[in-house]
């Protein structure tokens, strides 16, 4: 780092500088000029479809369970842990259908042509994942 390079922020996205943005990735670090950065956005991305399609699977079975529960002749031939796989499945998918919905934040770079890198941020990282976009938001040219 130079004399002049100013440290802006530094958390466990990377460090974001005067000059230059550091990337932490699984592989190392990957950096990039901030004159190269046009564009910064931190969002939410919603999966709608799929949280609809495992909400009804999961009623599905979860219905199934009730009716082979409630009936008393098919009780006898379908043993117990069937019916605890089922509630356990129905459970689960419900589960994922709220994951799904929820969403996830995603910090998305855009770098003059026409690259973009997109970045996942999870749940328990959110406050950094804001704090790292803000910080080259506000260190972008003509800001």
């Amino acid at each position: 780092m130079d004399n002049k390079e100013k440290i802006i922020i530094t958390n466990s996205f990377g460090t974001v500088t005067n000059e230059r943005i550091v990337f932490n990735t699984k592989y190392g670090t990957e950096e990039m000029g901030v004159r190269d950065v046009y564009s910064v956005s931190f969002s939410r991305t919603h999966n709608a479809v799929p949280a609809i399609i495992y909400s009804v699977l999961s009623v599905a079975v979860l219905v199934g369970v009730y009716f082979v529960e409630s009936t008393p002749d098919l009780f006898e031939v379908i043993p117990k842990l069937v019916v605890i796989l089922g509630i356990v499945v129905g459970g689960g998918l419900f589960l994922l259908s709220m994951v799904q919905f929820l969403g996830r934040h995603v910090l998305k770079i855009n770098e003059v042509g026409d690259e973009r890198r997109m970045i996942d941020v999870k749940l328990s990282l959110t406050k950094e994942g804001r704090d790292f976009a803000e910080a080259i938001e506000r260190n972008l040219p003509g800001e």
